[in-house]
């Protein structure tokens, strides 16, 4: 009985921690202007977010780590939007290769799936999301 309540209290915990995480990223994020920055396609090519919104409308990117296994099963779902949907742009950048841009988000979980518009988030996900979901943040 104290095991299975322990595990309880455990998931209670993480799931608090990811609507935290949420939260403070759209508090801080949502409606503001963003700093540029720089992050790779789904072909691996790297772009400037300030250059891809002069072409795309939206920009969705995916913030992961190599590690992370729920960052590893969001990672098709993205690539198949991608491939789905060429009016949007969708990117991604390894927190673990640019920890100080993940710090200037407050990125406190991965993944965090962020949807820029006209230079500012208007959307942030936390956590591993539906296909349907995610097409729903798009517009």
């Amino acid at each position: 009985m104290k095991k299975m309540l322990a595990l309880v209290l455990v998931l209670a915990m993480c799931l608090g921690c990811a609507a935290l995480a949420e939260e403070t990223a759209l508090v801080y994020a949502l409606g503001a202007p963003m700093p540029d920055f720089t992050f790779t396609d789904i072909n691996g090519v790297s772009h400037t977010l300030s250059e891809t919104l002069k072409e795309k409308e939206m920009v969705l990117i995916n913030l992961w780590a190599t590690w992370c296994g729920p960052c590893r099963m969001m990672a098709p779902v993205v690539e198949e939007l991608a491939a789905e949907h060429p009016e949007y742009k969708f990117g991604k950048i390894n927190v673990d290769e640019q920890p100080e841009l993940a710090g200037e988000y407050r990125i406190m979980s991965i993944p965090t799936l962020m949807v820029f518009r006209g230079g500012q988030a208007t959307a942030v996900k936390v956590g591993v999301t539906p296909k349907e979901e995610l097409l729903n943040l798009l517009g």
